[in-house]
């Protein structure tokens, strides 16, 4: 058994076209989670979920550089390092649901 991941990409939005790149990670919007891991999912369905993220839901720091380097790494070089790209709104709570509610006694 081999133990692995992939990271799948799509096209980049504003946001992160103005690092530059031209690729981002694919990011499922809450609540889509259930739908993408149904193994009878289409083709069709699967490509419909491959967007790119909303970049007004999104913003992004500079972090250190040291991250360029091999590790290990400390979790402080995670800490921004400048100002974010996009100035931050503030966002609606992320609403919780929980899988369960349907078995939830009366």
């Amino acid at each position: 058994m081999v133990h692995s991941f992939a990271i799948i990409t799509t096209t980049a939005n504003s946001l992160i076209r103005g690092i530059p790149a031209y690729r981002m990670p694919v990011i499922l919007p809450f609540g889509k989670e259930t739908r993408w891991l149904k193994p009878d999912l289409s083709l069709a369905a699967v490509l419909e979920m491959l967007n790119p993220y909303p970049a007004a839901e999104m913003n992004a720091y500079p972090v250190s550089r040291e991250t360029e380097g091999n590790g290990p790494f400390s979790l402080s070089i995670l800490k921004a390092s400048g100002p974010p790209l996009s100035v931050e709104k503030e966002l609606p709570a992320i609403k919780t649901s929980s899988h369960y509610a349907h078995k939830k006694k009366p």
